[in-house]
């Protein structure tokens, strides 16, 4: 089976229709993707939802994903399901424990699973007699988050851009140290006192001229949801995230170890 769980970021390691799943992971996010689109809310009142995957022609992944009022994963259950297995019986769940626990115990070693990130268990759940693999992260105070905002900031400077990638409303930054920076909206741009934006004619030369060059300053501000690079005394780079009317996440950077912080 070669979907496992990542025991530096709580992620499922194998991307799952082009989604990571794990903590970093929003509702608005999995809602716009296309394992999203597939998902049935399960519970009035708390964001549950529920897919199923079939991994191969006997075996089928079903997720039960409980996001927070924060709108990120709190809980995943996971369950293997035999392609062949007709009805509910005692001697079925059982069965499905004894192989999630080797599932675990071939990955982590005996239980119990305790990480950074949170804790992973394989139980009977209670409400009708059910085996499953309990997947709960953490949550992370308040001193934590903007700890993580800090250590993004600063990763950016001293990056050097790659590579530019313009698709649409979206823009992706290649960096060095292995990092990607990505924007759902547009940024401003401020060349040696010229006022740019994507309507303007230029917009584009100048975005592409970045490529090569180092963000020698970085800044975000949450009072007004601005997130400033600059690359030396003549241009900056300024989005305005809080002018972002979509759905998922407004700029994503991700970067070495599995980090991912979304502005």
């Amino acid at each position: 089976m070669s979907l496992l769980i990542d025991a530096r970021s709580g992620e499922l390691s194998e991307s799952l229709a082009s989604l990571s799943i794990g903590p970093s992971t929003s509702l608005q996010l999995f809602l716009r993707s296309d394992l999203g689109s597939t998902a049935k809310r399960i519970r009035k009142g708390r964001y549950f939802y529920s897919i199923h995957l079939r991994l191969d022609e006997q075996l089928t992944l079903g997720i039960v994903l409980l996001f927070s009022k924060d709108s990120y994963i709190e809980q995943l259950n996971l369950k293997f399901f035999n392609q062949f297995a007709t009805e509910w019986s005692r001697k079925e769940e059982d069965e499905a424990r004894t192989k999630h626990d080797r599932w675990l115990t071939d990955q982590f070693g005996l239980p119990p699973y305790h990480f950074h990130w949170g804790t992973v268990s394989s139980v009977i759940d209670a409400h009708g007699y059910s085996a499953v693999v309990k997947v709960i992260y953490r949550k992370f105070t308040r001193e934590e988050y903007y700890a993580k905002e800090r250590s993004a900031v600063s990763m950016l400077i001293g990056a050097r851009v790659r590579s530019v990638n313009l698709t649409g409303e979206q823009v992706e930054f290649s960096l060095s140290e292995e990092m990607l920076l990505i924007g759902n909206i547009l940024p401003d741009l401020n060349a040696s006192g010229e006022m740019l934006n994507e309507n303007n004619i230029g917009y584009k030369l100048h975005l592409d001229s970045i490529v090569g060059r180092t963000i020698t300053g970085a800044d975000f501000t949450d009072a007004e949801d601005l997130l400033s690079l600059r690359f030396g005394d003549d241009l900056m780079m300024r989005f305005r995230l809080g002018s972002y009317e979509g759905n998922g996440e407004r700029a994503v950077l991700r970067g070495p170890d599995n980090f991912t912080y979304m502005f």
